[in-house]
């Protein structure tokens, strides 16, 4: 054991710190291949007195208090930090090994009420006042958080007369400052984590001590910059405090993969009064454990900001490989497209077999070295023809173009080949548009609904995952990645989610095309996207014949027909299904009527006259009739 590690294992403290650290990294071998074997974090230690026999002797009780506080924050503390009842600041068991710690870059996870914010200002107050011309930066990634902080810290200045008259200037705009008379100063930005702007304001600062909290929700752009101030001077001291929100970034790295950063971790029950307390926090947990997880015990668990939750995700891996899955006809196939040529295009196709469950059962890539608008195209066609979707979506955004394409070959093969799976194209092939807002049906309302369409496609998929309806294969190691890479980034003043990445390098435009296939299923075959309107009107004779009667105008006869033979109707193949249903309906009632689906979108204010003019209400002394709606697979 070296001289410096013998004298820091002098104080009970550090051995303690020094021994959980050593068992925490023992055989951690970090991104160079070297192996941690020995205690890393640079440090002075904590002193066993701060005064030599001497001096102890010479002054006197207040004198020496004084003395010691000038290099223990607590001692400080106690005597010129006042409650807001009057009485002395005193840090509890927890707080006095945060304050008087002397590692230059120390993490703190913590749980909830336990006081680091107290910590924290206390300690960026005792350096400002006992050294002259310290600059003192502290952040947080939003202005409520930050005001916080430095609500705090002049809350303790106010406390004390002597404290408060030290002061020389006191701004909270364009940022907040607290300017001594020593000439050192506090300043507070905000990262503006909400805006996305990487932490702009805080570019070009200078700090001796940079304290950041709530950095776990800090974006990776908001902590690159913040972490730059690093590189200003070698004796940059670094504190930074989370509660964890499970977000696999920079302080999930600091706290179990930095062997040079020291890890101070305290749930919320190190609090005095826990067991008073602990039942009320617990009812107001119920049913929520991830944020318990993260809030109290300060455990970083599932990911809050990630969208996809490993317990499900992993739950959903089966072992199959793509080569091995086949087209089978009782099933129902979308596919989904994600055009970029940055990394190729993506094909996702996914099987659904009508029992309520869910299957991705290929995939396709076209590397961007070999990409071209051409070669995305064929891919597409390729797998129309060799899986038979019942739709294509793809991503609109980029692939506008694409997407004529495709409907245009769809066109041109009906002229040259009415078998060819492609004629399909022309209606099959939709566009979605992540940026823009889909007008979808609420089965409660009956009403149209508008919803951002990317965070309502993204939380689609989230509720496949998390009802177990989906499987993906556990071969497919890219999507396997993409999963837990994909995260809300921040979200826009109106709350909106915008989503993100990680890591950029592992993408998410596999992620993208599944959700695209699956978002296709909830549009195209459930109440939400297409509700149906059907009915099936036994007419009798002494009646009318809707179909074929003399008294209907030819124009009445050509919009009914054309209302009938609308793109995608189901009324073809749910027919025998509803013929047999009318089977005990007596013979004399020979000719039926029926409603056309109703599509948002596709009726004009004439289609919709029709519709109302033949309404059964308009029938119900005449007519004998039954509704029947057709069976068909319920996702």
């Amino acid at each position: 054991m070296n001289t410096d590690l013998e004298k820091k294992m002098s104080n009970p403290v550090c051995a303690e710190c020094i021994k959980k650290h050593l068992d925490k990294y023992k055989g951690f071998v970090d991104a160079e291949g070297n192996v941690c074997n020995e205690f890393s974090v640079p440090c002075m230690g904590i002193p066993n007195k701060y005064l030599s026999n001497h001096l102890e002797a010479v002054l006197d009780d207040e004198s020496r208090e004084d003395a010691i506080g000038l290099f223990d924050p607590v001692t400080w503390a106690a005597k010129w930090i006042k409650n807001p009842d009057g009485s002395p600041w005193v840090a509890r068991w927890y707080q006095k090994s945060m304050l008087r710690c002397t590692a230059s870059r120390r993490i703190t996870r913590c749980g909830r009420r336990i006081g680091k914010t107290d910590a924290i200002a206390v300690h960026a107050l005792h350096f400002c006042f006992t050294n002259k011309n310290k600059k003192v930066l502290v952040v947080a990634p939003y202005k409520s958080q930050t005001e916080e902080i430095i609500s705090r810290i002049r809350s303790f200045i106010n406390s004390n007369p002597k404290l408060a008259s030290s002061v020389e200037r006191d701004v909270s705009s364009p940022f907040y400052e607290i300017r001594l008379r020593n000439g050192s100063r506090i300043r507070g930005f905000s990262s503006g984590t909400k805006s996305g702007s990487d932490a702009g304001a805080v570019r070009g600062q200078d700090a001796d001590i940079l304290y950041i909290d709530e950095a776990d929700m800090l974006s990776d752009g908001d902590l690159k910059a913040i972490i730059a101030i690093l590189d200003t001077h070698a004796h940059v001291r670094f504190w930074a405090s989370s509660t964890p929100t499970g977000k696999r970034a920079h302080f999930w790295r600091w706290c179990t993969k930095t062997p040079s950063y020291k890890e101070f971790y305290y749930p919320s029950s190190v609090l005095p009064f826990w067991d008073e307390i602990k039942d009320q926090i617990r009812a107001d947990y119920i049913g929520n454990e991830d944020a318990w997880n993260h809030e109290i015990l300060a455990i970083f668990g599932e990911q809050v900001v990630g969208v996809f939750q490993h317990v499900y995700t992993d739950a959903a891996q089966k072992e199959y490989k793509y080569e091995d899955m086949k087209y089978d006809p009782t099933w129902v196939y979308g596919i989904g497209v994600d055009w970029n040529s940055d990394r190729g295009t993506e094909i996702a196709i996914v099987g659904y077999n009508g029992r309520g469950h869910f299957q991705v059962v290929d995939g396709l890539n076209i590397p961007k070295q070999n990409w071209t608008q051409l070669a995305g195209i064929e891919a597409v066609i390729a797998m129309n023809a060799k899986w038979l979707p019942r739709f294509i979506y793809v991503d609109e955004g980029y692939g506008s173009t694409n997407l004529e394409l495709l409907r245009k070959y769809g066109y041109d093969m009906i002229n040259s080949n009415l078998l060819d799976p492609a004629c399909k194209l022309k209606d099959i092939v939709k566009g979605y548009n992540f940026s823009a807002k889909i007008d979808a049906h609420d089965p409660m309302t009956k009403q149209i609904i508008k919803k951002p369409a990317k965070p309502f496609m993204v939380e689609n998929t989230v509720r496949f995952f998390e009802e177990g309806r989906l499987s993906i294969s556990a071969f497919d190691m890219v999507l396997r990645n993409q999963l837990p890479n994909y995260i809300i980034k921040h979200r826009t003043t109106a709350g909106i989610p915008v989503y993100g990445m990680i890591e950029d390098k592992i993408g998410d435009h596999r992620l993208d095309a599944l959700m695209l296939a699956l978002v296709g299923f909830k549009l195209e075959m459930s109440d939400f996207g297409k509700p149906i309107h059907s009915v099936r009107v036994a007419v009798s004779p002494g009646f009318a014949k809707l179909h074929g009667r003399d008294s209907q105008p030819d124009s009445e006869k050509e919009l009914a027909k054309r209302m009938e033979l609308m793109p995608n109707s189901r009324y073809d193949e749910d027919l025998p299904s509803m013929t047999n249903q009318m089977s005990h309906i007596p013979a004399k009632t020979v000719d039926t009527y029926k409603i056309p689906e109703y599509r948002y979108g596709f009726m004009t204010d004439e289609e919709e006259k029709y519709r109302r003019k033949y309404k059964l209400k308009n029938m119900r002394r005449k007519v004998h009739f039954r509704r029947v709606f057709p069976e068909r697979k319920n996702i």
